[in-house]
């Protein structure tokens, strides 16, 4: 299984069609003799014409087997994520995307009103309140005799 995932402040094909190709090249993905499958959502993003003539070029099959959901939000996303990132070694990695999910909550509350900005002293009020989940490593993986706690 190969797991390739970006966050940008906007959804587009572009953004998805450089990921798939980034993963491709990172992990040798032209060089396989079994056509890789992509399971993906709905979204236009990734059933544009620019993502759909990349993974054909990249020889990847697209099964579109995700529905799309418009009412995702941060709390179970995360939670999600951190179930299925969540292993050995990822830490690091799921921190950086607590701090991002941070970043753009906070322009998007700001960007709610056009008189004033939401402070960041006010948004980590907000925070304390309403707390998003700590990052999780839910999968321990052990190299050789010795058990990984990163």
């Amino acid at each position: 299984m190969i797991v390739a995932w970006e966050i940008h402040e906007n959804e587009s094909a572009e953004h998805a069609s450089q990921m798939i190709t980034k993963a491709c090249i990172r992990h040798g993905i032209a060089a396989m003799e079994r056509p890789l499958v992509l399971h993906s959502d709905n979204g236009s993003a990734m059933k544009g014409g620019t993502m759909l003539s990349t993974l054909q070029r990249l020889g990847v099959v697209s099964s579109f087997s995700r529905p799309r959901v418009s009412d995702d939000n941060p709390f179970g996303s995360l939670r999600g994520h951190y179930a299925y990132f969540g292993i050995t070694g990822n830490a690091k990695a799921l921190n950086s995307i607590l701090h991002r999910v941070k970043v753009i909550w906070h322009k998007w509350l700001s960007r709610r009103s056009q008189k004033s900005r939401i402070t960041w002293e006010k948004f980590n009020l907000l925070m304390s309140r309403f707390p998003l989940a700590p990052p999780k490593i839910h999968h321990r993986y052990s190299y050789g005799r010795r058990l990984v706690n990163q």
